[in-house]
């Protein structure tokens, strides 16, 4: 399954990574997040930072620095080259992935992927290679899923879809034709290399514990 985010030993990495210093040539700007929830535990903040530090690393943001500061709020110092926009998206996103059929029933959520991977491969209707994500299930997600494209593959058209979306955002709708078991399903779309990556990267980490604000 995906990495539990609410590891005892993180602590230790959390506070390794706030002793973290840049290379001085490096020019850092920083991002202000404000935790939404009340009262959070110093371990529950701990596990967002390593949660979000890991997200960091896996889009190439190494460099970045995290420091816990009053008030619930966390300083996110990154090399000014990076992209700010995406950084927020990867930084503050979720994560919660939901599998639905057409009348909006929940088949299967994150608790049933193991990993997630941006490929790039000839997946397009013209042999073309497209940017994707893959999904790896667990072996309960496997069965949950052909059970659902076998029933799902004999409703009328218009019905026989499945939804995947990632906080509440459709990202692909594929129609089922007929049952499928593999143990992956691909997530295609009009994805680009970083879009792919950073939505990987995002499921790959967990969801948040509770969702962070900027602090502008």
């Amino acid at each position: 399954m995906i990495k539990s985010i609410f590891n005892p030993i993180i602590g230790i990495f959390v506070a390794l990574f706030g002793l973290f210093t840049p290379s001085p040539d490096i020019d850092m700007q920083n991002i202000t997040l404000q935790a939404e929830y009340d009262n959070p535990t110093s371990e529950e903040m701990n596990s967002a930072v390593a949660l979000i530090r890991t997200r960091l690393d896996s889009i190439g943001c190494t460099e970045a620095r995290l420091e816990i500061s009053d008030n619930n709020q966390l300083e996110i110092f990154y090399p000014s080259e990076t992209d700010r926009e995406k950084l927020i998206y990867v930084i503050t996103s979720p994560a919660e992935l939901r599998l639905v059929d057409a009348d909006g029933n929940l088949l299967l959520d994150n608790s049933h992927i193991t990993s997630a991977t941006a490929r790039f491969d000839s997946l397009g209707a013209d042999g073309s290679n497209v940017h994707y994500v893959e999904l790896n299930f667990t072996e309960e997600g496997r069965k949950l899923f052909a059970e659902a494209t076998e029933r799902i593959s004999q409703l009328p058209s218009g019905e026989n879809s499945i939804a995947i979306t990632v906080d509440g955002q459709i990202i692909s709708c594929p129609s089922v034709m007929a049952k499928i078991e593999s143990p992956t399903v691909v997530i295609s779309g009009d994805f680009t290399a970083d879009t792919a990556t950073h939505l990987a990267a995002i499921l790959n980490s967990g969801c948040l514990p509770f969702s962070f604000s900027i602090v502008e």
